[in-house]
């Protein structure tokens, strides 16, 4: 009789750091206990692409409502415990996400950095449907390719040479000489996929899809809130920072409207949140967390695209 929790919490999965909890695969094996140190960027992609259920203790803990052996329990994942799985296996170690379209008012799909190859150009995974089927690609299309830098939106035109489907789907993007370059932000953002619940006349659970210093967007089931401009909410979420979890619970406003980023996931709904009010510790601890959530992503996107040179 075991109980399970999704691992969504793959951001406090640091190299060099103890790990806050204990991982296990599918198969409900333990992949590292809680309090091991996660040794290597190797071993914490082990851990990330392998890894189903976490759990505070050193074991799964019991349940009394569950009657299931560990191979017959089923799992039932809400939207927001899908997006955070499909999150931690597309990303890996690498963090840098581009949107790509074949026109510049058609649909747009997620897609996910994964390197460059030896003509300098960049690897990335192949566009998907909301069925999860692989959108018609061939070689030689040009599409629209947009992805954030820092406080800046970056556009550019790329052609496919080459594509390839094992071991899964990925595209080779020649890059143009020039991209066009938009200064969108006063302040960078990253992306990360952490848990929290807003108060807004009632708890609803979050999903924090990327972070700045004063803002951020989430993720929650549709069905659960309709979010108006303007709407003042209260704001729960943690950092684990340098060993330590720093709680925050703060007022927050919503900014624009509600929409759907991927269509992959019909019943999840995003919106901007702008924090209103930070003491100085708060303060100081998310402009940590962006800081070094930054240097790790380019870090890693360093590695990948120097593999390939």
């Amino acid at each position: 009789m075991t109980s399970h929790q999704i691992l969504t919490e793959c951001e406090n999965i640091l190299v060099g750091q103890p790990l806050p909890f204990s991982v296990y695969s599918a198969d409900r094996k333990l992949l590292l206990a809680k309090g091991q140190i996660v040794e290597s960027e190797r071993v914490r992609g082990q851990l990330m692409r392998s890894g189903r259920f976490q759990s505070s203790g050193s074991s799964l803990e019991l349940s009394d409502t569950e009657e299931y052996g560990p191979e017959e329990a089923p799992l039932v994942e809400s939207a927001l415990q899908t997006y955070a799985r499909d999150f931690q296996s597309a990303v890996g170690s690498s963090r840098i996400g581009v949107r790509v379209a074949r026109e510049e008012a058609g649909e747009s799909y997620s897609c996910w950095v994964l390197g460059a190859d030896e003509q300098h150009g960049l690897i990335i995974t192949a566009p998907a449907k909301p069925d999860r089927s692989i959108v018609p690609v061939s070689e030689g299309q040009t599409w629209i390719f947009r992805m954030m830098y820092l406080t800046a939106a970056v556009k550019f035109n790329g052609t496919i040479r080459k594509i390839q489907f094992e071991p899964i789907p990925v595209m080779n993007i020649s890059l143009p000489k020039q991209v066009e370059l938009r200064h969108v932000r006063t302040s960078p953002r990253v992306n990360t996929c952490m848990r929290g619940s807003i108060d807004c006349g009632k708890d609803i659970s979050i999903l924090i899809t990327d972070l700045g210093i004063g803002g951020m967007r989430v993720a929650f089931e549709r069905e659960q809130w309709e979010p108006k401009p303007g709407q003042h909410i209260t704001l729960v979420f943690e950092i684990a920072m340098l060993g330590q979890d720093y709680h925050f619970k703060v007022p927050a406003t919503v900014i624009g409207k509600p929409h759907e980023i991927d269509k992959r996931y019909p019943s999840l709904c995003f919106v901007g949140l702008k924090i209103e009010a930070q003491s100085e510790i708060e303060r100081l601890v998310l402009h940590s967390y962006v800081f070094e959530r930054t240097a790790l992503d380019f870090n890693a996107l360093w590695k990948s695209l120097t593999q390939g040179l």
